[in-house]
C-alpha cells in the first residue's frame, strides 16, 4: 500500500481526501471502516446463501432481469398433477359383486 505505479493516475476525489499522501490513505482507509449490524450481515449472510442480489427493491429487480435469475425460491417439489374426474359416484360404489 502507498507505493506508486506509473500505470496509475490519482482521481481527484482521491486527491480530495488530504493535501499529503498517508493522510490520503488514512481517509479513505477510514470510508469503509463502518460496521455493520447484526441485521444487515444476516441479510448479506442470507442474499450470499440463496445467491441473491442485496439493495433496494429495484436494484434487486433490475439485477434479476439481468441475470435471468429469479429473485423468489421456486416451491419445492414436484408440480401437483391435476386429476380429472370421469367416475360418476354410482362407479364407486359398484365393486362388481
Amino acid at each position: 500500500m502507498g507505493k506508486t505505479d506509473s500505470r496509475l493516475h490519482l482521481h481527484a476525489q482521491y486527491l480530495a481526501l488530504g493535501l499529503e499522501a498517508e493522510a490520503r490513505r488514512a481517509a479513505y482507509r477510514d470510508l469503509f471502516r463502518v460496521a455493520l449490524d447484526e441485521a444487515a450481515i444476516s441479510d448479506l449472510r442470507i442474499a450470499l446463501q440463496q445467491g441473491q442480489a442485496v439493495g433496494s427493491e429495484r436494484f434487486k429487480e433490475e439485477m434479476s432481469t439481468a441475470s435471468g435469475v429469479r429473485r423468489t425460491q421456486a416451491k419445492r417439489g414436484r408440480p401437483v398433477k391435476l386429476v380429472v374426474a370421469t367416475a360418476s359416484k354410482e362407479d364407486q360404489t359398484d365393486f362388481g359383486f
